[in-house]
């Protein structure tokens, strides 16, 4: 066990100097033709709830890069990271918009879907 998450959850600026995340491609596997049902539930529950935990994992087994994946509290990296979701809403004849909360969310971390 590696506890990425704790790693990252106790300095998320030294993680970040030192990893790469992706924290796109997890989601674009899981809504492609590639991803579980399971996924895309998970997927669906976090735009309902505004929160999800996530789950550091690295990338493709390359050093020091790892994919931002959903997951559940139990995680072979350390404890999940537990998050505010803003789901991205498409927009009609204007741009997408993302729902930012107003008042500081029970969470340390927010994250945005594209």
């Amino acid at each position: 066990m590696h506890n990425y998450n704790d790693q990252f959850k106790s300095n998320p600026l030294q993680f970040i100097a030192n990893n790469t995340i992706n924290n796109i491609i997890w989601f674009q596997r899981a809504v492609s033709s590639a991803g579980t049902f399971e996924q895309k539930q998970w997927i669906e529950m976090c735009d309902t709830n505004k929160k999800a935990s996530f789950d550091l994992q690295v990338h493709n087994k390359q050093q020091n890069t790892f994919e931002l994946a959903l997951s559940n509290s139990l995680s072979n990296n350390g404890s999940a990271i537990d998050a505010y979701w803003c789901p991205f809403n498409q927009g009609t004849e204007y741009c997408g918009f993302v729902d930012v909360p107003r008042i500081n969310p029970i969470h340390n971390f927010i994250l945005r879907q594209q």
